[in-house]
């Protein structure tokens, strides 16, 4: 009885904003036993999977997600099993198993059908920043988009604050090959992280505070903001990211991109020496 209300309730949605991944897979663990019914195992393991690699425990998640999908197979789950494709779809882009991760998240969507709305938004919010970040930006936004028409019917305000913050990315990102009928895509970058960080607040979703403040250090650089304001943000970013364990090479890769415009180009090289190393 447990378990199944385990696997049927939100946990990670509560533990999740605040950033206590090792609580819910210590929970997780407990209850997982063995006997419970595939169905159910298999969701509990898929939960386990993601609260691992919110983690970067990544070995651990990729041996409790090939478990989950194998019991989804067995029992024939198929919401459970497009779940866990995306999930992954996660591991193997974290991996650079780039076309394998690109695979799996269209195989998933492929069931679309079966999932609710949330889970739906996550696959194309998540297929959606990796096309962003290859440079397939007209797709990438769309499936953004796609991702908060679902979250606005079933999602969090996490959800929702991820979503965000990925469009303003995409706008910064589009900025340097854009030309005169691109529109205010500082504007649109500006609209966008300060709504992704408002959702961040509402949820407590610590992870999008921090990041937050490094998109906005680079909306201000670019608006001519004063050097020491837009340091001072990329600083404040990076120090909350320390505080939450979190080592990413994207974080990084932005935090460069702020201090550069911010006019602190000694620092830039240092940030994409460590975004280089977290890569590796």
């Amino acid at each position: 009885a447990a378990g199944a209300a385990l696997a049927a309730g939100h946990l990670l949605d509560r533990l999740g904003p605040v950033h206590e991944g090792d609580v819910a897979e210590q929970v997780l663990k407990a209850v997982a036993v063995p006997d419970l019914p595939a169905a159910v195992l298999g969701r509990l393991l898929h939960q386990l999977a993601v609260a691992c690699w919110r983690q970067d425990k990544l070995d651990d998640a990729a041996r409790h997600n090939a478990t989950a999908l194998a019991l989804a197979s067995r029992c024939g789950a198929r919401a459970l099993q497009a779940e866990a494709l995306g999930s992954r779809a996660n591991l193997r882009w974290w991996r650079g198993e780039l076309a394998a991760a690109l695979a799996d998240w269209q195989a998933a969507l492929a069931d679309e059908a079966v999932l609710g709305p949330r889970a739906r938004g996550s696959l194309h919010n998540n297929l959606g920043a990796a096309l962003c970040e290859i440079g397939r930006l007209d797709e990438g936004r769309a499936r953004l988009l796609h991702a908060l028409e679902c979250f606005d019917d079933n999602g969090t305000a996490m959800n929702r604050s991820i979503a965000r913050g990925l469009l303003a990315l995409a706008a910064l990102s589009a900025l340097d090959a854009a030309d005169a009928s691109a529109g205010d895509l500082v504007g649109i970058a500006d609209r966008e992280a300060l709504r992704s960080e408002a959702q961040a607040r509402r949820a407590d979703y610590r992870r999008g505070l921090a990041f937050a403040l490094l998109l906005r250090a680079e909306v201000d650089a670019r608006r001519g903001a004063a050097r020491a304001e837009g340091v001072a943000r990329v600083e404040a970013g990076r120090a909350a990211f320390a505080v939450l364990g979190i080592r990413e090479s994207l974080n990084e890769r932005l935090a460069a991109r702020g201090l550069a415009r911010a006019g602190a180009p000694p620092a830039a090289p240092q940030a994409l020496d460590r975004a280089w190393g977290w890569a590796g």
